[in-house]
């Protein structure tokens, strides 16, 4: 005999033997909840226990103690399941805040149903002699007004379970007897003291903290000496693992548990719920589950706190609102609760196992501190952080008071606003662009826009381009522009505002803001009109390098003599130095000493962050040193930036990647440089299009472009190209930097004839001069014309290049200009005296790349005199340094002509550990670790002559004369693995 009555979280009960089919359908749903219990084994076999002993006789009584969605019915389920297994009669009740100030409710249901079952002749024999009084608490009486003590009636209640149980064994299942009226927690005290003596098991459940809970008899319950009490756990992150593999198909990666995990805080009803609501086809689960409210989740918390007195409601609103760790004072506060009152309120919002008490009160899962969150009103929910934030400015917590202020209603207090403007500066500071957004925009929200000075202003404009808003920027630039007291100030403003201008308007727009600026008689004289006209020929050098020689100044005889008297005028403004010392690299005026002097003096001591203008000096100036030889100076100076004492951000990074890029591949080092390059164009791609982030990333792509080209990748290299052209044609561009590069991949190609008409326009417009990574287009114009056959144009070409890079007086691009001309000279004698004269410059100065093809080259050169001899020296040398370079096409074009004099190339190194056979290798590791020539010759099994020879040969690949430095050579000599095509060849 199965009976059934009511639902608990998750079911609605067993059916009695005469049930109809949707009755059926609810045992199907109560089977498939006891069948998914996670780490419940040890209270499931206490169960299972119970009911084995009470079919033996000897019955008990179970008690389940735990908090709301712990899992206590799935667990009453399950028993329900177990003893149906074994044939036992199973009455089913749960306790109801609507039905517990009627006495016998819960009794009702658990015997009411199985006894109206009955035939009339059963029934009339279970209420005879003892029995009789329970017909009134069950609702079998004929006599209305029939009145018995309670005592008799609950005696008989006990006889007819009594007589119920003899025949078959019995279960008795109550869920929630928190809620259960008083007259049957006294009948199953009663029952329960002599369940031992019968073949019944009782299994209850009691959940904590509810208030008007009759606590006195359900400690007496559980404090019985037969009672089997059970506390309930939360999941652990394995349990919650289990049970999203089963609910969840293919289960949850260990990122989706430990999320779920931290929101549900291992409530096995909360994890269920979660997945059910974050789980859909069309979502993101891992993402869902860090977002999702469940509506059956949101529901229950309204109608809890609907239930709870009114100081336990606006306690658990304000801890919501303050969020985890809150100190009941300060808790307290936030509600407008007295001390006492809020202790009380949250002793039983912790008893219900809605907060946890640890270092601070907090919700047990962050999952039902947002439902309680979203239950507020919006109105309430403002105000109650503002309250909020009166109590942690008052608590000096300013930062987390800005953080409420942002959700709080605008005051028009000035202080409010100051306070919101630090936090956002602090923000800013961290490179939380978006948190410092917010800050300052709320912070000028509480006044109206009325801000003295128009800092918040300023600040935000900065934020909204950082961020790629540059029409917002520049409406808060303007505006922050207007309210300037100062000269300086709006100087600045108006410096800034240009670059917003600049990308949201172009440059015309941004050259007008800044002429605005200039004709501002409020004191816009000396340094600061040097500012502004810097500003200017910064934007034109970065979007339009070519337009900027005139530009606003004039002539090419007036920019040459700006350029100079700027270089020679001591205290002139690091912008205007950047500009000038950038254009004179570009028309090779001036020497690249003065230039690398002029720059080293700027760059020492100098902080970007701390000028108006910005990066742009800072990067102008490295840019050019670089191309003038100052090298190191750029290195000290980029170190210093990354330093931790100068304050970090995103745009500091990214001129340090590009930087670190092109001192790379000036230094050489390609390996380094591959390494380097797709960072810094990928960290660059995410800035805002402002004239120098434009500028910067077309130095960078073609910087990547001239990496690719050298490591013989050369369709990487044409793809870098196109994304510095966009949908233009790199032959039109008016980019000197991007045509120098254009004719360099269509030479290294083999294509230099059609560049012919796009070099006629050149050598009447274009620069002469050097860009980014020392490109420039004249010594690639030559090789061009040289390989149309036009050589008397390519001679031309090449000797004015020759002649400026002589008086610009840079050792690398001297020697460049030579090896031009050398290798378009049809005169050998010539050729090689030229190349000579490059070789003793390139001894001077550091460029290790550019010694490799140079010896590459001569070798080829001697190689068609027919020198075999000098050819292969050259060529073993270029190669071996191209190799040490990573230069995979220098050392395929040497290996190329080693083999055309009859050279047998097994390696790319001729020198250092790369050099070393497999059989040198081995026995150098075996002298380096101490091994006489006699036992290395026995270990390897070969003869001394053999280790003699090898050592001979190690010694002379690395440079060592003594088996002491042989150690210390092989690490140090180390290198990187060479590119999978020496490797192959």
């Amino acid at each position: 005999m199965t009976v059934a009555i009511r639902a608990d979280e998750g079911y609605a009960g067993l059916d009695d033997l005469s049930g109809s089919a949707a009755r059926n359908g609810v045992l199907s749903a109560l089977r498939l909840r006891a069948g998914g219990l996670v780490q419940r084994q040890v209270e499931l076999a206490a169960i299972e226990s119970a009911v084995k002993r009470a079919e033996c006789g000897r019955g008990g009584f179970v008690l389940l103690f735990g908090v709301a969605g712990i899992g206590r019915s799935s667990l009453i389920a399950a028993g329900v399941e177990a003893a149906r297994a074994r044939d036992f009669t199973v009455l089913c009740a749960r306790g109801s805040t609507l039905e517990r100030d009627y006495g016998f409710g819960v009794a009702r249901q658990l015997l009411g149903g199985t006894i109206a079952g009955l035939p009339q002749a059963t029934r009339r024999s279970l209420f005879e002699g003892a029995a009789a009084d329970a017909r009134e608490p069950l609702g079998f009486t004929s006599d209305p007004k029939a009145t018995h003590a309670e005592y008799a009636q609950i005696t008989a209640l006990h006889s007819v379970v009594e007589r119920l149980a003899a025949e078959m064994p019995l279960m008795i299942a109550v869920d929630d007897l928190q809620w259960c009226d008083r007259l049957t927690l006294d009948f199953l005290c009663y029952l329960g003291h002599r369940a031992t003596e019968l073949p019944i098991v009782i299994v209850g459940s009691w959940r904590p903290g509810e208030p008007r809970a009759r606590a006195g008899r359900l400690q007496a319950l559980a404090a019985d000496r037969d009672t089997l009490f059970l506390t309930l756990r939360a999941l652990d992150p394995s349990g919650v693992a289990e049970l999203l593999e089963r609910e969840c198909p293919g289960g949850a990666n260990r990122e989706g548990v430990d999320a779920c995990f931290q929101r549900t805080g291992g409530l096995p009803l909360l994890v269920v719920e979660l997945l059910r609501a974050a789980s859909t086809p069309t979502t993101d689960l891992l993402r869902e589950m860090r977002s999702a409210m469940p509506e059956t989740v949101r529901r229950y918390v309204i109608a809890y706190l609907a239930s709870q007195p009114s100081r336990s409601r606006v306690l658990a609103e304000a801890i919501a609102v303050l969020g985890a760790e809150v100190p009941l004072g300060r808790a307290s506060e936030v509600a407008d609760l007295a001390r006492s009152e809020a202790r009380t309120a949250a002793d039983a919002l912790v008893r219900c196992g809605l907060l946890r008490h640890g270092a601070g009160l907090s919700y047990v899962a962050p999952l039902l501190r947002d439902a309680v969150y979203g239950a507020i009103s919006p109105l309430a929910r403002a105000e109650l952080h503002a309250a909020a934030a009166r109590v942690l400015a008052a608590a000096g917590e300013e930062l987390s008071a800005a953080g409420h202020l942002l959700h709080a209603d605008p005051q028009g207090s000035a202080e409010v606003a100051e306070l919101l403007r630090a936090a956002g500066q602090r923000a800013l500071h961290r490179g939380e662009l978006p948190a410092a957004r917010r800050y300052l925009r709320r912070a000028i929200a509480e006044l109206d826009g009325d801000v003295p000075g128009g800092a918040a202003f300023a600040e935000l404009g900065y934020v909204e381009l950082e961020l790629g808003r540059p029409h917002d920027a520049l409406e808060a630039l303007m505006a922050a522009t207007e309210l300037a007291t100062d000269p300086v100030q709006r100087a600045a403003r108006s410096m800034l505002a240009a670059d917003a201008a600049d990308v949201a308007r172009g440059l015309p727009e941004a050259l007008s803001v800044l002429g605005a600026a200039q004709r501002d008689g409020g004191g816009v004289v000396g340094e600061l009109a040097h500012e502004l006209q810097a500003k200017a020929d910064i934007l034109r050098l970065c979007r339009d390098p070519e337009g900027c020689r005139v530009g606003a100044r004039g002539s090419d005889a007036d920019a040459d003599r700006s350029a100079v008297g700027a270089l020679d005028r001591s205290g002139t403004c690091s912008a205007e130095v950047s500009v000038m010392a950038s254009m004179a690299v570009l028309d090779v005026r001036y020497s690249a000493r003065s230039i690398a002097e002029r720059c080293a003096a700027a760059l020492r001591g100098y902080s970007p962050l701390d000028d108006a203008q910005g990066l742009a000096p800072f990067y102008l100036m490295c840019r050019s040193a670089l191309l003038s030889g100052a090298a190191d100076d750029v290195d000290a100076a980029v170190a210093r930036l990354r330093s931790p004492s100068q304050a970090r951000s995103n745009g500091v990074e990214c001129v340090c990647a590009a930087l670190s890029l092109q001192r790379a591949v000036s230094r050489g080092d390609l390996r380094l440089a591959d390494s380097c390059r797709a960072a810094a164009v990928m960290s660059i791609a995410s800035r805002p299009a402002t004239a120098l982030w434009f500028r910067i990333r077309r130095e960078a792509l073609v910087a990547s472009a001239v990496v690719h080209s050298e490591l013989d990748r050369i369709d990487d290299a044409w793809e870098a190209l196109r994304q510095c052209c966009g949908e233009g044609e790199p032959s039109a561009c008016g980019d000197v930097t991007v045509f120098s590069l254009w004719l360099m991949l269509l030479v290294t190609d083999g294509r230099g004839a059609e560049a012919l008409p796009a070099l006629a326009e050149a050598a009447r417009s274009r620069p002469v001069g050097l860009s980014v990574c020392g490109l420039a287009w004249q010594p690639w114009g030559a090789r061009a014309y040289a390989q149309a056959g036009e050589s008397d144009l390519a001679v031309s070409l090449a000797d004015e290049h020759l002649d400026r890079m002589r008086a610009w007086g840079a050792l690398p691009a001297h020697a460049g200009a030579l090896l031009t001309r050398a290798t378009i000279d049809r005169d050998p004698d010539r050729a090689l005296a030229l190349m000579g004269d490059a070789v003793e410059l390139l001894a001077r100065c550091e460029s290790p790349l550019e010694r490799a093809r140079l010896r590459v080259e001569l070798g080829a050169l001697h190689r068609r005199a027919g020198q075999r001899k000098a050819a292969r020296e050259q060529l073993t040398l270029g190669a071996d340094q191209a190799h040490h370079c990573g230069a995979v096409a220098v050392a395929r074009r040497a290996r190329s002509e080693l083999l055309m004099i009859g050279a047998r190339p097994r390696r790319g190194a001729f020198s250092g550990v790369d050099s070393l056979t497999v059989g040198e290798r081995r026995v150098a590791e075996l002298a380096a670790d101490g091994l006489t020539n006699r036992q290395i010759a026995n270990t390897l099994t070969v003869s001394m002559k053999t280790v003699s020879s090898q050592l001979t040969a190690v010694y002379r690949k690395l440079d060592i004369h003594s088996r002491g430095t042989l150690a210390e050579a092989l690490g140090a000599e180390a290198h990187n693995d060479p590119p999978a095509d020496e490797a192959r060849s």
